[in-house]
């Protein structure tokens, strides 16, 4: 009997690499800028942090309000995000957004919430961004997804592709950006890059190694903040 084929996800591939970058760094209150179904902010809860999580997607919250409902995490509509984000700022040790920017087009948007990113931090605040891997989006097939890009895309620019996730055959937009461009975004958003992060993996059509995702850990430039 042919055994079923148990392909890998962004929890097994990325989100350990997340907890294990957190875990080194010393703070105990996080904000999940884009928590989607809340699976990394109840491991983080769950761990000891104090948690507030906050995503776009109303459905999202309410669905993780009523899942979680007897944890201790704060879940914020994005009505209840702008409504309370004054009294938010500079409130948080550890600020985590993964796979948010790279779905997002604009890049005055990501400015926008790299810039909400940095005040919501602490002074001597850090980040941990998370982004499709820019150095290896040519890679049609890893373990993960398949990839289809645009004919004659240039890699040096940015362009929108798609790809199909393999546990779930969900099709995902996503935008890349060289990484030049992903560092003169933090960059300009205050942020000084500690160390960067890859999650090993492979490119199955040409047996090579390759990287679906790449983390930032970032912190706050203390001088915008005199």
């Amino acid at each position: 009997m042919i055994s079923e084929i148990k392909f890998k996800d962004k929890v097994d591939v990325l989100d350990p690499i997340i907890i294990e970058s957190i875990l080194k760094i010393d703070g105990k209150t996080i904000f999940d800028y884009g928590c989607g179904d809340g699976q990394l902010t109840q491991k983080f809860a769950e761990k000891g942090y104090t948690m507030t999580a906050f995503d776009i997607s109303d459905k999202l919250i309410q669905e993780n309000k009523l899942k979680h409902i007897d944890k201790s995490v704060r879940y914020l509509s994005e009505n209840e995000f702008e409504n309370q984000f004054k009294q938010l700022e500079h409130k948080f040790d550890i600020v985590l957004c993964s796979l948010v920017i790279c779905t997002i087009e604009s890049d005055e948007m990501v400015q926008n919430v790299l810039r909400n990113i940095y005040e919501l931090m602490r002074v001597n605040g850090r980040g941990i961004i998370a982004v499709c891997n820019p150095n290896y989006t040519q890679v049609k097939e890893s373990e993960i997804q398949y990839r289809f890009l645009p004919e004659n895309c240039d890699l040096g620019s940015k362009f929108e592709y798609k790809k199909k996730i393999k546990t779930t055959n969900r099709i995902r937009t996503d935008i890349h950006r060289h990484l030049k461009l992903y560092q003169n975004l933090l960059s300009n958003s205050g942020f000084t890059i500690m160390r960067k992060y890859e999650t090993p993996g492979k490119d199955l059509e040409n047996d090579n190694y390759s990287s679906d995702f790449l983390i930032f850990d970032v912190v706050k430039n203390i001088e915008d903040e005199i």
